[in-house]
């Protein structure tokens, strides 16, 4: 009888220790993802598709299957880790689910206002420290800032649910807390600002990752950030006109 009642929470508490572990992996993995895109960027004239595919090199030991059930691939020899790449960069063009990114990387620095994409990136010229007040402000033209949204589905089964409805109820607590405020409010702005609480920011929303939480796909969006000087002039129209960057799930007050 003492078996049958703690066996289940016993095994439950294993398959939520190995679920919680994988994901520590996974954020690890993201720093470091993000450090080899930006550093993919700065030598490749900021470009994406390079970004992409560094961070997606690093990152494709966790990244699952599109299947039913989900789990890693093979990267245990350099073909099979070649093999892998090209399903997820190439073939799959980088896709999963409905149609949606696996990485997603995004540029957060330096917008178009702030960078002109046709000087030279080593000029000392158009990083001249002139005055005392923010002496900084020349250097940040030259420093490429980017994040690395990492879409990670989880595998291990009933602690996948567990986690990722978790965190789904702490983000629509906060939906409810704003859109409460807005309706008390009853003004246009707080309307479409708790209406904005919906989106994540890289091609997602938090609908339709309930949407395929629905649908046994627990899809978690971890993100990680680095910064490096460019060491190559930008390309043109790969600078942004507004910095996007955001965390994986919008905080209260945020």
């Amino acid at each position: 009888m003492e078996t049958a009642i703690v066996m289940p929470l016993f095994v439950f508490i294993i398959l939520g220790l190995l679920q919680l572990g994988l994901m520590h992996q996974a954020k690890l993995m993201a720093k470091y993802a993000a450090f080899k895109a930006v550093r993919a960027g700065s030598i490749n004239r900021g470009d994406k598709a390079a970004m992409t595919n560094a961070a997606i090199s690093v990152l494709l030991p966790m990244i699952s299957r599109d299947d039913e059930v989900g789990g890693v691939r093979n990267t245990g020899s350099a073909s099979k880790f070649t093999k892998a790449f090209n399903e997820v960069a190439k073939s799959a063009n980088n896709k999963q689910g409905n149609n949606t990114p696996i990485v997603d990387v995004t540029i957060c620095h330096p917008r178009r206002n702030d960078a002109d994409e046709k000087t030279d990136f080593d000029d000392p010229r158009n990083n001249t420290v002139t005055g005392a007040r923010a002496p900084w402000r020349p250097f940040e033209k030259t420093k490429l800032a980017i994040q690395v949204t990492f879409y990670y589905r989880m595998f291990i089964p009933f602690a996948n649910a567990f986690v990722w409805y978790a965190a789904y109820g702490q983000e629509t607590a906060a939906q409810m807390d704003a859109m409460k405020y807005a309706l008390r409010t009853k003004t246009k702005k707080k309307e479409a600002s708790a209406a904005r609480t919906d989106r994540d920011g890289g091609g997602w929303t938090l609908a339709r990752l309930k949407s395929e939480a629905d649908g046994g796909k627990y899809i978690m969006p971890i993100r990680a950030s680095y910064a490096m000087r460019m060491m190559s002039n930008f390309k043109n129209g790969v600078l942004p006109n507004k910095n996007d960057c955001r965390v994986a799930w919008q905080k209260q007050g945020n």
